[in-house]
């Protein structure tokens, strides 16, 4: 919608209560800003976006003197949030099925421009007792023109806020600090780390075996065992967009499969074995890597080894009985595009 558009549909005396960081921009670009949030706090078709808006817009002020996240990165961000409150929409609407019955939903349906790459969003936490990742279940298409480095400012500085505001204040009421926060591709997370983690022989599956120009080894430490190496792709410096190491522990220690059969808990399935993972320094050798030594350390806990064959991408399981199918999914309204400069 059209700056000029946005002026008549808006009452401007009750947009006098806007936040002072957003009424205090000036420039042209930063007016459409402030005639967004009017339409969704005050128009017409008044929105819960207008909450979402103002959190992200006021970080982004804060964190960012410059303001190049307003130009760059605001639309990807509020797309994003947005496509994942319709999924957990549509998901709420299938009633008793547990999950969607769409392909490819365990990740996240959203669909990206040939100029955007599909991210998702790591959050790294501490405490006076333990530190953590916390996966934000949040999907987006980030464009070339969004600077990795201040998208992660920006998320970083709204963590709490953002959970706060969907009823899940956990994490700042036993005395977290968020420290940094990465964005990996989808790529990079699932099929480049997740999926020879998940299957250590993936390597050494002949033909079939994944296509990677910089294959790295990581070492995992089940416990008290002897560490093991794992190959992965760095590909696209994969690892560096996920940050520390503890950030790759989580597809390992606590989160979905258990890639290395160990001993599980009704309700934290890793709670009995710490699952430590270091970057190695070691070059990969595939002869080295594939030998039955090595393979019989990696496999050393489970009865049987893991399959040469994993999928991309994770699916969503199999509906219970009398679930019906559904390809249709709640739309959020959605926030007025033409922000980016």
């Amino acid at each position: 919608m059209k700056a000029e558009e946005l002026n008549k549909a808006v009452n401007g005396q009750k947009c006098e209560n806007m936040p002072d960081s957003i009424a205090n921009l000036n420039d042209a670009y930063f007016s459409a800003i402030k005639d967004t949030y009017c339409e969704l706090r005050y128009g017409e078709a008044q929105s819960a976006d207008a909450d979402l808006f103002e959190l992200v817009v006021v970080a982004a002020i804060n964190a960012d003197p410059p303001y190049v996240f307003l130009g760059t990165c605001l639309q990807d961000v509020l797309e994003g949030m947005q496509a994942q409150q319709a999924e957990a929409a549509a998901k709420d609407a299938l009633g008793p099925c547990e999950e969607d019955d769409r392909e490819g939903t365990a990740i996240s349906r959203l669909e990206c421009e040939d100029t955007q790459s599909k991210i998702l969003t790591l959050s790294g936490l501490t405490s006076t007792l333990r530190s953590t990742v916390n996966p934000w279940n949040l999907f987006m298409c980030k464009s070339a023109t969004c600077d990795t480095d201040n998208l992660n400012q920006v998320l970083t500085a709204i963590y709490f806020d953002y959970f706060a505001a969907g009823g899940d204040d956990a994490w700042r009421t036993e005395n977290f600090t968020v420290i940094d926060t990465y964005t990996p591709t989808v790529e990079c997370f699932y099929d480049q780390i997740r999926a020879p983690l998940h299957d250590t022989e993936l390597y050494c599956s002949g033909e079939s075996a994944p296509v990677c120009n910089n294959t790295k080894l990581v070492e995992v430490k089940l416990g008290v065992d002897a560490p093991f190496e794992v190959a992965i792709c760095d590909d696209n410096d994969c690892l560096a967009s996920v940050g520390t190491p503890l950030s790759v522990s989580i597809l390992a220690d606590g989160y979905g499969p258990n890639p290395f059969c160990l001993p599980e808990e009704k309700n934290y399935p890793r709670e009995l074995t710490e699952v430590l993972i270091t970057y190695s320094e070691k070059e990969f050798n595939l002869s080295d890597y594939c030998s039955v030594a090595a393979a019989s350390g990696r496999t050393g806990r489970c009865t049987t080894p893991k399959s040469s064959k994993s999928p991309k991408s994770p699916k969503a399981p199999k509906l219970p009985k009398g679930c019906k199918k559904s390809n249709k999914s709640n739309k959020s309204s959605k926030v007025p595009k033409g922000l980016r400069a």
